[in-house]
């Protein structure tokens, strides 16, 4: 028979077994059961973002090669000679003696236009030099800017007179505009 006193101290020792071991085998599980858990809904968040990125990456792939698209159909729209006196035309002012006094266009040397190597884009440089009125060099800018043909605007300087060459005309200016005129050249010609 057994005493009284081993029975509870075998009970004793069944309660400190079962606690140690829950506290060495299943509370440690258990952490790391709820870690696991965190983690594994924390990349379930992630995939969900990584697809919402490939569906991005997808959308902006296509716009990119409709972008491609329409720079190519622009580039092959370019004409093969510029037409500088259709340009000189459209942008030449009448020397009225008030708000413009004049007006002088300058070509530049053909140049290979460096915007894409493989190209074969080329521009020619005009320089209209003026004596006017800011609002008839800001007409002009804006109508060269208008433009369908494929023209860029390069540099505007403007200097004022001194008081002694204003003549009474106190909003004259000397304005510089250079303007880039782009054509595509027929492989094989040569530029001017």
């Amino acid at each position: 028979m057994l005493s009284s006193s081993r029975v509870i101290l075998g009970f004793f020792c069944l309660v400190v077994t079962t606690i140690a071991g829950w506290l060495v085998f299943v509370l440690p599980a258990y952490c790391s059961a709820e870690a696991f858990t965190k983690e594994a809904a924390q990349l379930q968040r992630q995939a969900i973002s990584y697809t919402d990125l490939a569906d991005e990456f997808a959308q902006q792939n296509v716009g990119l090669r409709n972008i491609v698209r329409s720079r190519q159909a622009q580039i092959d729209d370019l004409p093969a000679v510029p037409d500088i006196p259709g340009l000189m035309n459209e942008l030449t002012l009448s020397v009225d003696q008030e708000t413009v006094w004049d007006q002088l266009f300058t070509l530049g040397q053909s140049r290979d236009a460096v915007i894409d190597s493989d190209l074969g884009l080329s521009y020619v440089p005009i320089t209209i030099d003026m004596v006017s009125s800011f609002s008839a060099v800001f007409a002009l800018i804006l109508d060269a800017e208008s433009q369908s043909r494929p023209l860029r605007v390069a540099s505007v300087t403007m200097t004022r007179f001194a008081a002694s060459e204003l003549d009474g005309h106190a909003h004259r200016i000397r304005a510089s505009i250079v303007l880039e005129l782009l054509y595509r050249p027929e492989s094989g010609e040569e530029d001017s």
